[in-house]
């Protein structure tokens, strides 16, 4: 406690604590790595052997180019410690008919989603997003046809705030906001704005599932979820053992 402190602070002592909490996290983290594992395809049918051969190195091709492994316990730690990790899944067109997957682990504090979702897995969710901090210059030539609209900066909470928060304000930043939202027949639309407006107009998801209906770029997922819908880590349980010791 503070008085304790300042008791051994008056004594020229130091604090020692037992954290019980921090070797238990570690633990779970350890046990993620050492029980990973790789996807693989299996055949329907004897004839369909070489197409799930294909299509394993396929997908391992996939998940080793962007280092997979490292986004998948960088969400983890998020879900243990935090309460929510996510990853977003995007293709990228290289040339003509090429295209690259590119896997990405989101910050938890730059996430954003619907309250009223009571899934682990958010697939119940009206809307799914995210918070993006860039220089100017940067967002000007990502979004050149929207300068007028970054012209507008925001702070915002202090939870999607720029970090670092000490650093001087002559570097100008600018926080832009991507969003897909379910309209009401159920289909997936995209939205790229930020406080002066669109940097994209809305439009529809680019991306389909395998019945050829619209879908959203990310995978969000929670440890624990209460009875109002609010989002929790595994510290929790830990909290009242830790302040016994």
């Amino acid at each position: 406690t503070d008085a304790e402190k300042k008791k051994l602070a008056t004594q020229k002592q130091a604090a020692t604590v037992i954290n019980r909490i921090k070797p238990k996290i570690d633990s779970l983290m350890g046990m993620e790595r050492a029980n990973r594992t790789t996807a693989k395809a299996w055949p329907r049918t004897p004839k369909h052997t070489q197409g799930a051969s294909a299509a394993t190195e396929a997908v391992r091709f996939c998940l080793q180019d962007n280092m997979y492994e490292r986004q998948r316990s960088d969400a983890w730690e998020n879900m243990l410690i935090e309460g929510t990790g996510g990853i977003e899944i995007i293709v990228k067109p290289r040339k003509e008919d090429d295209y690259k997957i590119i896997i990405l682990h989101i910050m938890w504090d730059r996430l954003i989603y619907d309250p009223h979702s009571r899934r682990k897995d958010f697939s119940d969710a009206r809307f799914l997003g995210q918070v993006v901090w860039m220089d100017y210059d940067e967002a000007v030539a990502l979004y050149p046809e929207a300068e007028d609209v970054l012209e507008e900066m925001q702070t915002g909470s202090s939870t999607y705030d720029d970090k670092p928060r000490w650093m001087d304000n002559t570097r100008r930043r600018v926080k832009i906001v991507e969003l897909y939202y379910r309209e009401e027949g159920g289909e997936w639309w995209y939205a790229c704005f930020t406080r002066g407006g669109y940097c994209k107009q809305p439009m529809k998801s680019p991306f389909v599932n395998e019945e050829g209906e619209s879908e959203h770029c990310y995978e969000f997922a929670s440890l624990f979820v209460d009875r109002e819908g609010g989002r929790y880590c595994s510290l929790k349980q830990l909290l009242d053992v830790q302040d016994e010791i």
